[in-house]
Formats: structure tokens, sequence, C-alpha cells
């Protein structure tokens, strides 16, 4: 009976209090100028007690209640000058003991003095000190409590909060863990870290466990937090294996790359992205390459508008060239270029949108004259395999002469360099696409065996880019967010795989190793199985997969047969090995061409059979050029 009346009582005064606790912000700041008052004079008296309890009555003679509420009164007046009262109390932190500390240092200082000049020495240096230590300690200490008051008082039930375990018991983890602690419904319940040293301890009463522990004891886990930026592939893998199979949804911390710069803030938690699927670290750019070849220069990109050629754009910027010509032939795709470079800090350089289409010679030629080109990069093509196919004629006609013409006016013109950007598919093609890469090749490596060129013709080929126009990533997110199968088109593919900033570093940095005719490649790693990598995507969305084991899954990924060119594998040369540049993990190759001669006497009669619309010579002549193409007799 009796701990239930003082249960009763208890509560009541708790009622009371979180009611005073959360009083309009003049109220709250009226009741904290009122508590520093009163701490003010407490410290003052208890100072003069443990400095010597016997002289109390002696010193308190001399000191008169209008002493004491000078002491009080210049203190609050430093606190209300230096923004005490501004800190929202359920907001702060250690650090305010330290600016407590620092204006009573203020607060004693002018005391002291006045003590000297005015109280006959009453306060010596030894109460001084005392006075600091106690009206800190106990200023600070009511703000504490009344933070954690109000933290506890304003919990939601722990039953409506979404449990996290946050990966990393470093730096990182901590400082996530404190801007979740008040969160009003997320509840960490686990840190997770690989430190052996670690297992057993805990954070704020939080425990360490491994990935294993984890694993057995997840089943109150609705999400994983990662908090290393710079975790490894192999351990990303493991954490989403275990929450594909648990159906946890896992969300990570920026890259370290975005938190030291500023661009984002710790706390920005982002879901999982195809990039860090790579199953390798990215490659980091050599800046000196960059600047070196590219700063103060007028640089044009074709198909600018596209996945690589935008990327291109964004990073150029970073190297500040004195002009860009962006071209494309798509008006709303480029508009939307315009629009997004637009709205970033362009210092100091000049960049120019132009809508053309790169096939009309003359147009292409007397832009060059009058901008005086520097660099060219040539990346306006037709990629879509199956689409290509079936427009045959199209294809081989935007692919091979626009890089025709812009080779034979780079020529003319003695620009200084002429980049392709080429793709895998080249290498023994089995598609239209593949095959008019390879002749665009072939038609680079031509001119760059010219006697009498001052252009340095050279060439960049890449594996799949993630996220690129045409690539699987788009396609199967898709697919997802529609929550309809993935389509998979054979169980055993794989492909190597790059993100687009690589793709595009990797572009501007062969810009600088060029020399004339080599073909520029990035070391890949290892080859993705595209089966996993739809599985991964399903988990990284928070879905799990549909099939025998689990009818009830969310997504199925359905194999539905190769398309017509479409390989198992890609591969990245065709009869040569890779030769070392300065960058460790660029490599280059020489391969075999044609004489210009017999190449450009045979694509002029491509450019009379597509004139006449006539595939079957068109295809022909184009198997002649390359032979290691498959022709499969695709209606235009």
């Amino acid at each position: 009976m009796l701990f239930s009346n003082i249960k009763v009582i208890v509560d009541y005064f708790k009622k009371i209090l979180i009611k005073i606790l959360l009083f309009k912000a003049l109220n709250r700041r009226l009741i904290l100028l009122i508590i520093d008052s009163i701490m003010l004079q407490i410290s003052f008296y208890m100072s003069i007690w443990i400095s010597n309890y016997n002289l109390y009555s002696e010193i308190n003679n001399k000191l008169t209640n209008i002493d004491i509420h000078i002491f009080t009164l210049c203190g609050i007046f430093i606190y209300i000058s230096s923004g005490q009262y501004k800190s929202l109390t359920r907001f702060i932190t250690s650090s305010i003991i330290y600016k407590f500390s620092i204006r009573n240092i203020f607060l004693i200082i002018s005391i002291f003095i006045c003590s000297s000049l005015f109280m006959n020495k009453t306060i010596n240096l030894s109460l001084a000190i005392q006075i600091w230590f106690l009206s800190t300690g106990l200023t600070a200490l009511p703000r504490f409590l009344m933070r954690d008051l109000i933290y506890k008082f304003n919990k939601t039930d722990d039953n409506n909060k979404t449990n996290i375990a946050i990966f990393g018991a470093g730096r990182s983890g901590v400082q996530l863990y404190n801007s979740l602690r008040r969160s009003n419904n997320k509840k960490v319940i686990y840190f997770i870290d690989d430190d052996l040293t670690l297992k057993g301890r805990n954070i704020s009463d939080i425990p360490i466990i491994n990935l294993k522990s984890l694993e057995i004891s997840n089943k109150n886990i609705n999400q994983i937090f990662i908090a290393v930026p710079s975790i490894s592939n192999k351990r990303l893998s493991e954490i989403l294996e275990i929450s594909q199979m648990n159906r946890i949804a896992v969300l990570k911390i920026p890259s370290l790359e975005d938190i030291t710069s500023g661009k984002e803030k710790i706390t920005q938690l982002k879901p999982i992205s195809p990039d860090d699927l790579l199953g390798r670290k990215s490659v980091k750019p050599d800046y000196n390459l960059l600047r070196k070849s590219l700063e103060s220069k007028t640089i044009c990109i074709t198909g600018a508008a596209g996945s690589i050629g935008s990327e291109l754009c964004r990073q150029l910027i970073k190297i500040k060239p004195k002009k860009i010509l962006i071209i494309d032939n798509s008006e709303p795709n480029l508009y939307e270029v315009q629009k997004e470079l637009s709205s970033k800090n362009l210092k100091n350089i000049e960049t120019k949108f132009i809508l053309m289409d790169v096939t009309n010679k003359n147009a292409v030629s007397n832009l060059f004259i009058q901008e005086k080109i520097d660099i060219i990069f040539h990346a306006a093509a037709y990629k879509h395999v199956p689409l290509l196919e079936s427009n045959a004629i199209a294809g081989i006609y935007n692919n091979v002469f626009s890089t025709k013409i812009l080779c034979e006016i780079c020529f003319n013109l003695s620009i200084k360099k002429f980049i392709l950007i080429s793709s895998d598919k080249a290498v023994r093609p089995t598609n239209i696409m593949g095959a008019t890469k390879r002749l665009s090749e072939l038609i680079v490596q031509a001119y760059a065996s010219k006697v009498n060129t001052k252009t340095c013709f050279s060439m960049v080929r890449f594996g799949n880019v993630l996220g690129s126009s045409g690539s699987v990533i788009p396609l199967f997110n898709e697919q997802i967010k529609k929550g309809v199968p993935i389509t998979l088109t054979h169980k055993k593919m794989i492909r190597y795989f790059m993100t687009i900033k690589e793709a595009a570093q990797l572009v501007m940095q062969a810009s600088e190793l060029a020399t004339g005719g080599e073909v520029f490649l990035l070391d890949m790693g290892q080859p993705v199985k595209i089966y996993e990598l739809a599985k991964q995507m399903i988990t990284i969305n928070g879905l799990s997969i549909k099939d025998k084991n689990n009818p009830r899954g969310d997504i199925e990924i359905q194999v539905i047969g190769l398309r017509p060119g479409e390989k198992l594998y890609e591969e990245l040369l065709i009869n040569s090995e890779s030769i070392k540049t300065s960058h460790p993990l660029i490599f280059k190759g020489k391969e075999s061409f044609l004489s210009e001669k017999i190449l450009f006497k045979k694509i002029e009669k491509i450019r009379i059979n597509i004139e006449n619309y006539d595939l079957k010579r068109t295809l022909s002549l184009l198997k002649e050029l390359v032979p290691e193409w498959e022709n499969k007799k695709p209606n235009s």
C-alpha cells in the first residue's frame, strides 16, 4: 500500500516536472535564470565553508547580502550577454561544460577584482578557484538532469520503434548513435564490429557484437546502418547476405570523401547503391594526369547528353578547362544537361551547348574552325544492342560515319587529341553495335598511323558502366519499383562493371597517357555474375526473392534466354597483351589494323550502299572489314 501511494506521488510530480520543463521558451529561460542564481549563491557559500569552516562567521561579517547579490548579478549578466540561455536544453552536449568554465573564469576575475578594490580582499585566490569549480559544476548539472528528464519522459513506447544495429563501433558509429539516441522512432540495439578486442564491451550500455552473433540474434533487428565509410566489398556482401535471409533493410553513411569535403553529413543515410556491388574498390583518379592534359584547354564532347558524355562534363568542370563545347543531337537530353550544369558554379569556364548531328560534316568543320578545339572526346553513338539489331542501317551510319567525319576534320585542322569512347562489345563482336564500334576503332587506328598526322588519335574501351542508359541496373531498378519479375537473359551471364565516374575519369586520364593508336583499358577486377547482382539489388531495396524456397517472396527472377547478338561474357582485348602505364590500374594495348587505303575504300562503298538502303551489301562489307563478327543478318 505504501509503495503504491509513493508511486502515485512520484508520477504526479513527474507530470508537473515535465510540464515545467516543456514550458514556452521565455518561461524555460526564466526557470534556468532562477536556478543559476540559486546555484551561484550556493557555490559561493559552499566554497567559504570548504575553505575554512571556522572563518565562516568572520567572512560573513565582511560579506553583506549586497555583496552576494553583486556576485550573483555579475554572473547572470555574463551568462545573458554570452548567450548562455539561447541553447536548447534537450540538445545540450558535454561541450556546455567548457562554455560554463570560460564564462565562470570571467565571473571570478570580475569578482576577484571587485574584492580587491571594494571588499578588503575578502576573496583570495584559493577561494576564487573553489568558487569557479563549484559554480561551473552546479550550473551545468541541472541542465544535464533536465535534458535527461525531457528525453526520458518524451520517449515513445519501444514497441513502436525501429530496431537498429550499427555496423562500426568506431568514431563514425558513435557519432551516428548520438544522433539517433534522441530519435522518437529509432532504437539502437547493437553495435557490430570486426575488432575482437571490442567483443563483450558496450557503448552507452549498447552491447558490441560481431556479425556472426547478429546472425543468431537478429530476429528483433529491422535495419542495419553501416557506419564504416571505407567498408570492403566482401564485408558488405556478407552483411547483404544476412539482411537478405532475414529481410533487414541496409543503409550506409556517405563516403569519406563526401563527409570530409562537407558535401554530406554523417547522419545522411543512404540505401546501398549499385556502385557498392562492384566487387572491388572504385579506382581513384590521378589528378596530376587530369590537370596536365585538360587544364586551360578548349574541349569538345560529342554525345554529351548521354550517360558517359554528361558525366565527362561534370568531371571536366572540376579540372577547370578554358572552354567546354557540349554537343548532342537530342534536344530534351541536351536541355537537361544545360539545366544541371548551369546550376553549378562555373568559375571562369565557358560552356556552349550545341544541338548538332556530328554526321553533318560541314557543320562540324565550321564549328571546330571557329572554336579552335584542343581535345575531342567522341562519345556519340547508338549503343542499345537489340534495337540496333533491327535497325542496322541507322546504327552503322551513325556510329561509323560520325567517327570517320570527326577523325577527318581533326586530321585536316591538326587538332591536338581525339579520344574515341569504345566498348568491350567491339572485341570479337556478336552484334551490330559491337561491329560498328570495332570498325570505328579501325578508323581511329588508320588515322593514327598516318605519317603526316599532327593529331594524337587514341581509344578507350569500356566494360559495362553501372547505371548508364541501356545497362542492366536501370532496367532492374525499374522492374523492382513496379514489383514485376526481373528478366535475366541467362543465369551464367557475367560482365565487367565500372562506375560512370570511373568511366569518365578513365577517358580524361587517357588523354594525357595517349601517344597515338593505342586502346586504353581499366583494371576491372573480377567479373560480376548478373544473377547475383539481381539478387543483391532486390535485397538492397528491402525486398525478398520469390522462388521455390520462398514462394511468398516479393520479386521473382525470370530467365528469358539470350537476346540476338548477346554474349554470355565480354572481353577487353582482341589479340594482344595489356601494357602497363604510369597509372597502376590503367593499361593499354596495341592491336592490328587495316591499311587506310583498303579501309577507306570499303567504307566509301558502305556509305553508297547505305544511301541506296542496300542492307545486304552493307552488312557484307561490314563483315569484310570486321571478319571476326558473327553476322546474324538482322532486319533493318
